[in-house]
Formats: C-alpha cells, sequence, structure tokens
C-alpha cells in the first residue's frame, strides 16, 4: 500500500485533491465532494501531503474550459502553483 511503501523509503507523498466541477449536475458535485473530504481526511490520518484544489477553483468560471471540466490555460497555472506549494 501507498502508506507503507512511504513508511519503508521515508518518502514525503502529497496527493493533489480533485477539482469541482464548474456547473455539471449535483450527482458529480456529490460524488467529488464526498471524494475531496474522505481524500483530505485520509491523507492527514495517513501522514500524507495533501493540495486543497477545491477552495482555489470553487466557483471560478474563469479557470475551466467551456465544458466545466477541465482547467483553462489560467486553471492550470493555479493548479500547478497549487501543487508547487505543496511539495517545496
Amino acid at each position: 500500500m501507498l502508506t507503507d511503501n512511504r513508511k519503508k523509503t521515508d518518502t514525503r507523498i502529497v496527493i493533489s485533491g480533485p477539482l469541482p466541477t464548474y456547473r455539471r449536475g449535483s450527482e458529480r458535485f456529490s460524488r467529488l465532494f464526498a471524494l475531496q473530504s474522505w481524500l483530505r481526511g485520509w491523507c492527514a490520518c495517513s501522514g500524507l501531503g495533501y493540495v486543497d484544489n477545491w477552495s482555489s477553483f470553487w466557483e471560478q468560471p474563469a479557470l475551466y474550459r467551456r465544458d466545466g471540466l477541465h482547467p483553462s490555460p489560467l486553471g492550470s497555472v493555479v493548479l500547478s502553483r497549487n501543487i508547487e506549494r505543496a511539495i517545496r
């Protein structure tokens, strides 16, 4: 398992959380929100780093392409910066 390998090698592991979708329906939102909540808690309990992309992307249409699912060029910059901050 991921956490077992981390303990054996003394390696720092960082998990990047999901992005919320923008205007893609409540069922998809509910599933992603549940995943994000669980993953954040699991990372904290397991001693893993966690990148909270949810807060940066929530209700920010400029960070998405027209499909409301994939990051726009600006969204890609925000995502990259979130990850960069977490691994420093």
